[in-house]
């Protein structure tokens, strides 16, 4: 197996295949030529021409045989209507071998146009590289196309057995070790290197060291981005954009999940593919090896917590690095991304296709510092700067606009998230603006008569989110479900829960609004502490 963990090398990488289980329904010229009951006479044979594959036997006495000619054909024929004894039968060599036959095979008899093999035939065909053999009489032409149909019955029931063994093994190998081992496995079957990515382009395994790798580079990850905004479960064929991945090679990229796309697995089309049967049964082993790998749960945690608090200033300054590195694995950087992302349009175009829930998908799965606060009026994006481009990516395959981006520190995300929540000049706004002025004693008290109960209750977090966006957006439970990517009797179920908490209905006009000043409240008097 291929040690290496750059994945520049990747091309190399798993090209052994085993010969007891090969998984083709492959004929090839040299098991044809050596059938003792067939008695043919090579006359023509130049090196590696017996490795080659036959795809049909047939006989045509066409001299312009060559039009109808598809690649990988053994032709027969005897020569009744040209003269394969002459100077012009180079022609006719010459183009069938452009026409991409395999070999060419001479019928000879007493009573046929040859009673042995044409010198001139045998000259031209060695000249330009063509395999050429004599049947000799009394063997006719159906004896060689028979023989033919029963190599490829024997390599079929090959395959079909090679087959379910090899899918076996790939169970196995998930099984008792895992994705790697499953990869493993594939490349071996395939005779290819394989990678395994998340839906936006995370390498999650190729070989056991490469796990560790941030990812594929970005022009290959703005790909997958888009294929997976579009959903579907059809293979995607990207073209060379990486050759650093797979030198000289495009990829095919089969989707990993049955509904929604859960993952991508790679594999390079060049010289893996060359048609017919060897086609199917890698599409077999594909299939198979991507509902293995739909079993594994490669998703990251949930981070809108984070984001959430971060956007209202409820972590504090000294506590801040420790909850980022706890929630995301990564130490906090020096300077963040902040740019809002929504609007009417993508508003319009969520309503239609769903896509505020991959939205939420994508941002979760880029990367664990990709973090985003989803409100009913537009979602905060905070980043690490280098990954602003494929987080726009996400945004441009769903058509969400995003505003213009700024960098700072981590402790200036809450003003921004600020500056454009009450800076707009709508009515929310000015309440927000007046808000501000009344006391930290007097909104304090405010908010933990009406929020305390469930702040105490609430240890993930989930109900507060819920409540907020129920006031923020008026009351409306389908706004809700939709910012929150879940289903409206959902958020029915966690308002109920709620207002058991609260001891008062958050649903009546009265208490929504008080809600509402308190969330307000609670932001105001964080944004000038």
């Amino acid at each position: 197996m291929c040690t290496t963990t750059d994945m520049s090398t990747m091309a190399g990488c798993g090209q052994s295949q085993s010969t007891t289980d090969r998984i083709s329904v492959v004929v090839t010229l040299g098991q044809l030529l050596s059938l003792p009951e067939l008695h043919l006479q090579v006359v023509s044979d130049p090196p590696g021409c017996r490795s080659a594959p036959v795809t049909i036997v047939h006989s045509s006495e066409l001299p312009s045989v060559d039009q109808w000619l598809a690649g990988g054909e053994v032709l027969l024929t005897i020569g009744a209507l040209q003269d394969l004894d002459s100077p012009d039968a180079a022609d006719y060599i010459r183009r069938v071998h452009a026409a991409g036959a395999v070999a060419l095979g001479i019928g000879l008899g007493e009573h046929l146009p040859n009673a042995r093999a044409p010198e001139q035939l045998i000259t031209h065909a060695r000249a330009v590289g063509l395999p050429l053999f004599m049947v000799p009489e009394p063997v006719p032409f159906v004896a060689v196309v028979e023989a033919f149909t029963r190599l490829r019955e024997s390599e079929s029931a090959h395959e079909v057995s090679a087959l379910v063994r090899t899918q076996r093994r790939f169970a196995t190998a998930l099984a008792a070790r895992g994705t790697n081992a499953l990869l493993a496995e594939i490349s071996r079957a395939l005779g290819a290197p394989v990678a395994l990515a998340s839906p936006t382009g995370r390498l999650l395994g190729t070989i056991e060291r490469v796990a560790a790798r941030q990812g594929l580079p970005g022009l290959l990850r703005e790909e997958l981005i888009t294929a997976a905004a579009a959903g579907g479960t059809a293979p995607r064929l990207l073209r060379a954009t990486a050759p650093e991945v797979v030198a000289g090679s495009d990829l095919e990229a089969i989707p990993v999940g049955s509904e929604t796309v859960t993952g991508w697995l790679l594999t390079p089309v060049a010289g893996t593919r060359p048609g017919g049967d060897r086609h199917n049964s890698r599409t077999l082993l594909l299939a198979t090896a991507a509902a293995l790998l739909a079993l594994q749960d490669t998703r990251l945690a949930d981070r809108r917590d984070l984001a959430a608090q971060l956007c209202t200033g409820l972590i504090g300054a000294d506590e801040l690095p420790e909850r980022f590195a706890d929630s995301t694995g990564f130490s906090l950087p020096a300077a963040l991304s902040f740019a809002i992302a929504g609007g009417e349009r993508a508003a319009e175009h969520s309503e239609e296709s769903g896509a505020n829930s991959r939205f939420d998908a994508l941002l979760t799965d880029l990367s664990p510092g990709v973090l985003h606060h989803p409100t009913t009026s537009g979602t905060a994006l905070i980043c690490p700067p280098g990954l602003r481009g494929l987080v726009e990516a996400i945004c441009r395959a769903l058509g969400i606009p995003v505003t213009d981006w700024s960098d700072g520190t981590p402790d200036q995300v809450h003003d921004r998230w600020h500056e454009w929540r009450y800076g707009a000049g709508d009515r929310r706004s000015q309440l927000g603006q007046l808000l501000a002025s009344v006391s930290r004693e007097a909104a304090a008290d405010f908010v933990q008569r009406t929020l305390g109960p469930l702040t105490a209750a609430d240890d993930d977090g989930i109900l507060m989110r819920t409540l907020e966006h129920f006031a923020s957006a008026g009351g409306s439970r389908d706004a809700v479900a939709q910012a929150l990517g879940v289903h409206r009797h959902t958020v029915r179920a966690r308002l109920e829960r709620i207002r058991q908490i609260l001891g008062y209905d958050p649903r009546e006009p009265g208490h929504l609004q008080a809600i509402g000043i308190a969330f307000l409240l609670r932001e105001t008097t964080t944004a000038h502490r």
